[in-house]
């Protein structure tokens, strides 16, 4: 998948709990803000965590230090991310955050070329 960059890079996607079927966005898909000092999968903000109903789940809470030294405590459970024709599932937490963010263990699972010259990212399945 070849996407256009515009400022810091982002993946178009959708969301899936997968223990009641709801999906987010309900048509089309939702821009994700890449984090690389985000360690985890993905993070949401509160209101599109309980459009998904993750809130009803038995959720597990972590402890994440910020890079200015706090903590803050998440809370999430497991769902799945679409990007293109791709699928990965992963722990997905909820905190005070404003946009969808996109961490180390997500991309994990891809190779992704970052081109500020040509304005270009390219995400392929590893």
């Amino acid at each position: 998948m070849i996407s256009p960059l515009v400022g810091a890079p982002f993946l178009e996607i959708s969301i899936e709990n997968p223990f009641n079927g709801k999906i987010y966005p309900e048509d089309g898909k939702v821009l994700a803000v890449i984090d690389t000092g985000y360690e985890g999968f993905l993070m949401l903000p509160e209101d599109v965590f309980k459009l998904l109903r993750f809130d009803e789940l038995d959720l597990e809470e972590r402890r994440l230090l910020l890079p200015n030294g706090n903590f803050i405590t998440s809370r999430g459970a497991y769902g799945i991310v679409r990007v293109g024709d791709f699928k990965c599932e992963g722990f997905i937490e909820t905190s005070k955050v404003d946009e969808l963010i996109l961490g180390v263990e997500f991309l994990s699972n891809f190779r992704i070329t970052l081109d500020y010259c040509i304005k270009r990212l390219e995400i392929y399945k590893c």
